[in-house]
């Protein structure tokens, strides 16, 4: 074999070589971007599950704190600005029940445990449970989650009478 010919199939290995190398860089260049982005959704997926538990807290609150035995058996619906830029970013609606999933009776002299505005307790006859049912929806991707939400409140004799006793639940001593 004479020089020339030697020297070219050389040069067709440095190419095939070199091709080899640039699709190793390449699948690893692919692979991080891959891993880079499905990081970023999990990042995001996690803040929106943060924000919809703030957006659906902020409703349960104002819900809870309002009259809340008069809307018994509605769905309350609210938006939320989570980032106070004037565009609701949360639909929160909150189904609040008929009827409460636990009631206790509690001895009146005893205090309840909850505060009250003058900072003494009340001293309500039952504590009644309820279970609250949130739905927060993202406005601009549509994606929604679901936060079940447990509310115990005092309750005197004649709001139990009224509100509990159709119910039929068996109330607890404590």
């Amino acid at each position: 074999m004479n020089r020339h010919s030697l020297q070219s199939l050389q040069r067709g290995a440095v190419m095939v070589v070199a091709l080899i190398l640039l699709m190793i860089i390449s699948v690893i260049v692919i692979g991080g971007y891959l891993l880079s982005s499905s990081d970023l959704r999990s990042v995001g997926n996690v803040q929106f599950r943060e924000e919809a538990l703030a957006s659906a807290n902020r409703a349960l609150e104002q819900v809870v704190s309002g009259s809340f035995l008069t809307a018994l058996n509605t769905t309350v619906n609210s938006t939320v600005d989570i980032n106070k830029d004037g565009v609701p970013d949360y639909s929160v609606t909150i189904s609040i029940p008929q009827c409460p999933v636990r009631a206790a009776r509690v001895a009146l002299d005893a205090p309840s445990g909850y505060e009250t505005s003058d900072g003494g307790t009340s001293a309500g006859s039952y504590i009644v449970d309820w279970e609250l049912i949130a739905t927060v929806s993202d406005v601009s991707t549509g994606a929604a989650v679901v936060i079940h939400h447990g509310v115990r409140l005092p309750m005197q004799q004649s709001d139990y009478q009224t509100y509990v006793v159709p119910c039929g639940l068996t109330v607890f001593s404590s």
